[in-house]
């Protein structure tokens, strides 16, 4: 091979890695938090990429898998209970949403950063971060008229890693899923949201299925990324 051509490849490859580097950061927020191994523009729908480990995620999922149930839906279901606590932060569902971006969606609804938070590398993360912070509810009976960020684990086929997923509980019978790159957000009911996380419907152009297995509900939480969202 011609020196012109070895320096034409060099050339792309360092400019391939540099904008790799710049996506990594950028998507630090992640739900799913790996880099995905298939270009396809549908993969990309429920996946996101991250610098954590697998080993990282690995811990993160060990902390929640104890709560979590068999199936994504659990049973008896109360999605009206009394509401509890005041709403220390409110939450902003209409902002930007990506698919695969679960925790960056939520992390920036309730604008986590402004009120102290740090920012967990994936749902799972989060999840464990909560339950620590003695945050973590493992019932349904999610709080009338409050929002508060809601729980799933949810583990990548490729690599067998519990990224998990989490959306907003809007506090009168729904949940707010990332948006398809708008800040239009799907908004599901409980019977919707558990249909999406078995498969049996799409969601952002793809079913949760085709990438992810082992759906099941950990919980709902007052605490998100280290802000308290709910009095106690």
């Amino acid at each position: 091979m011609s020196k012109k051509k070895l320096s034409i490849i060099a050339i792309v490859v360092v400019a391939v890695l540099g904008v790799g580097a710049i996506s990594v950061s950028a998507m630090s927020t992640s739900h799913h938090a790996k880099t995905s191994k298939k270009v396809s523009t549908k993969k990309a729908s429920v996946r996101s990429s991250s610098s954590v480990s697998a080993s990282q995620s690995s811990t993160a999922q060990s902390s929640t898998s104890a709560a979590s149930t068999s199936s994504a839906k659990p049973a008896g279901v109360t999605a009206t209970a009394p509401a509890s606590g005041t709403q220390l932060v409110s939450a902003n569902p209409f902002v930007y949403g990506q698919p695969g971006m679960c925790l960056g969606y939520v992390d920036s609804a309730f604008a986590v950063t402004s009120h102290g938070g740090t920012l967990s590398a994936s749902a799972t993360a989060a999840a464990g971060r909560a339950e620590a912070a003695g945050g973590m509810h493992h019932d349904t009976n999610f709080p009338q008229g409050k929002m508060v960020p809601v729980f799933w684990n949810l583990t990548s086929k490729d690599d067998g890693v519990n990224y998990g997923h989490v959306a907003i509980w809007d506090g009168n019978g729904g949940f707010y899923w990332e948006g398809n790159h708008s800040s239009t957000p799907n908004h599901l009911s409980w019977d919707q949201i558990n249909d999406t996380m078995n498969g049996k419907t799409e969601i952002n152009g793809e079913k949760v299925t085709d990438s992810f297995t082992g759906a099941s509900y950990i919980g709902w939480s007052d605490n998100l990324e280290g802000v308290q969202i709910l009095a106690k």
